[in-house]
């Protein structure tokens, strides 16, 4: 998870031992226009709606919800899972 000055992204992993990022940059000020190219990674930008993000975490992975605000109407969710390490690792 990372902070931005105004926007919101989610991206899937970028390897299979990965985990999805989020950019969420949506609290009370002015958003910006995402000027760049949708990256390939990338599932989900939105930089019109304010909001929150509500992060569960669990055991065995994790769920996410954005939460806009009363006069918007742009959600997002979803859940993933959490890496098994190797056993070489596990080990160690």
């Amino acid at each position: 998870m990372s902070g931005s000055p105004r926007l919101g992204r989610t991206a899937r992993p970028t390897r299979p031992t990965g985990s999805a990022s989020f950019i969420v940059g949506t609290g009370g000020a002015p958003l910006y226009s995402i000027q760049e190219p949708f990256a390939p990674n990338s599932t989900v930008r939105n930089d019109s709606t304010h909001g929150v993000l509500r992060l569960t975490l669990q055991p065995d992975g994790y769920a996410w919800e954005f939460l806009p605000v009363r006069s918007d109407t742009f959600t997002d969710d979803g859940a993933g899972g959490v890496p098994r390490a190797s056993s070489a690792l596990a080990r160690a």
